[in-house]
């Protein structure tokens, strides 16, 4: 490897490391960014199924009577 290939990988290893944790601003990196849909999934799914659950049995036993 000569010298601007490394310095071209030095450069790509940079501009990778600020995208993932957001230049020293961590709500603009990714990292933080995913966690936070994560977390999103994770709140909708405690919501939403057991909404839908509930729904389904209010349907069948509508149906059952």
């Amino acid at each position: 490897m000569d010298e601007t290939q490394l310095d071209r990988i030095e450069t790509d290893v940079r501009l990778i490391k600020v995208w993932l944790t957001g230049n020293g601003n961590p709500s603009k990196g990714l990292i933080v960014r995913v966690d936070r849909i994560e977390q999103r999934f994770l709140i909708v799914g405690f919501v939403v199924i057991p909404a839908i659950s509930g729904i389904v049995s209010w349907i069948v036993s509508v149906v059952m009577k």
